[in-house]
């Protein structure tokens, strides 16, 4: 692994196991069983509605939901390793500035928000998308776990991460696929 590498990982779905609370919101709400693999923004939104899921995000991205999120399976030991290992962490997220402030409160609880060196969101205006933040904060590396961030070319080393996922999924140049943080590990090892 490469020293002091600035590396962008996603909240939602990367640290905390977003696809998790919204397949327990769609079976609890709208009385449908869904695999977490399937709640991602636009498959969700083919099948639950555009309407049901603007409904969930709010309500899920929320300080009640958003304080009871299962942690993604080893993200914390992982980022602990990373940042042990002197690279230097930041979150890029495409939460708004309040949503992310619970985030905040959540890392905090979970005893990691001191490992980032920032949080950053594609609201505060340091750019419209993942890949102007991540050109501008100048990072080595983003791991999400939403593939349009990473199809946007920068930065150069780009990992999608879907925690557990039994799919094969065709992955665009540049974008490598991981379906836990082991695997992110060894890509970041290469």
């Amino acid at each position: 692994m490469h020293k002091d590498m600035k590396i962008g990982l996603d909240y939602d779905g990367v640290i905390a196991d977003a696809a998790e609370m919204k397949r327990l919101w769609i079976e609890e709400n709208l009385g449908r069983s869904l695999s977490k693999w399937k709640t991602h923004r636009d498959e969700c939104i083919g099948i639950i509605g555009e309407s049901d899921y603007k409904i969930m995000a709010t309500i899920l991205y929320g300080k009640d939901w958003t304080l009871k999120t299962p942690e993604v399976k080893d993200a914390a030991d992982c980022l602990r390793k990373l940042k042990q290992q002197g690279n230097l962490l930041y979150i890029v997220t495409g939460r708004p500035t309040r949503e992310t402030d619970f985030a905040q409160k959540w890392l905090a609880q979970k005893n990691i928000l001191e490992l980032f060196l920032g949080i950053h969101n594609i609201h505060q205006g340091i750019g419209d998308t993942k890949a102007q933040v991540c050109r501008e904060l100048e990072l080595d590396v983003l791991v999400d776990d939403y593939l349009v961030h990473l199809k946007q070319g920068f930065p150069k080393k780009r990992i999608l991460l879907r925690d557990g996922s039994p799919e094969t999924i065709k992955m665009p140049d540049g974008v490598e696929y991981a379906r836990n943080w082991q695997e992110v590990m060894e890509k970041l090892r290469q």
